[in-house]
C-alpha cells in the first residue's frame, strides 16, 4: 500500500515548535520511503518521521532530513506490527519568506509478500556482481 502526503509548512517555523502530521499505518513493513524537496526550499525545510519518540526516517535519532530540488529515498524495512499505527511526521522551516511543500510517500508491504521480494532483490544484486566486470581505475 503506497501512503502519501503533501505537506505545506509555513514560514518561519522551528524545530522548537514543528508542524506535525500523521500516517495511520496498517500493518506490514514500510519497504520504501521518499520525502521530495521542490526547487526553492534553499535547504530551509526539515522534516523526520518517528512512531512516538523512535526515530524511523531517517533512523537516527537527532538526525533529519532537508534539501532543495531534490528527492531522497531509501529503503527502510520498519515493521509496523498493530493496525494501524500512527506514525508522526514533524516539520519546520527556517525560511522567513516563504511557506514550502514537501511531499512524503511511504510504501507498505505485507510481511509475507516483502520476504520473497527482498530476497529476489539480494539474488539479482548477487547473481549481477559475479557477471559485471567493474572498471578499475590507476592513476
Amino acid at each position: 500500500m503506497l501512503y502519501s502526503k503533501h505537506l505545506t509548512i509555513a514560514k518561519e517555523i522551528t524545530e522548537a515548535a514543528p508542524t506535525r502530521s500523521s500516517f495511520k499505518i496498517s500493518k506490514g513493513i514500510i519497504y520504501h520511503a521518499w520525502v521530495i524537496f521542490p526547487a526553492g526550499c534553499a535547504g530551509l525545510v526539515y522534516t523526520k518521521l518517528q512512531d512516538g519518540a523512535h526515530p524511523v526516517v531517517p533512523s537516527t535519532a537527532g538526525m533529519n532530513l532537508s534539501g532543495d530540488g531534490i528527492q531522497i529515498t531509501g529503503k527502510e524495512f520498519y515493521e509496523i506490527e498493530t493496525a494501524p499505527t500512527v506514525l508522526s511526521v514533524y516539520s519546520w522551516n527556517l525560511d522567513d519568506t516563504y511557506a514550502h511543500t514537501i511531499t512524503w510517500r511511504l510504501y507498505v508491504l505485507p510481511k509475507d509478500v516483502l520476504l520473497p521480494v527482498a530476497a529476489t532483490e539480494g539474488f539479482m544484486g548477487a547473481l549481477k556482481s559475479l557477471f559485471i566486470r567493474r572498471k578499475t581505475y590507476t592513476p
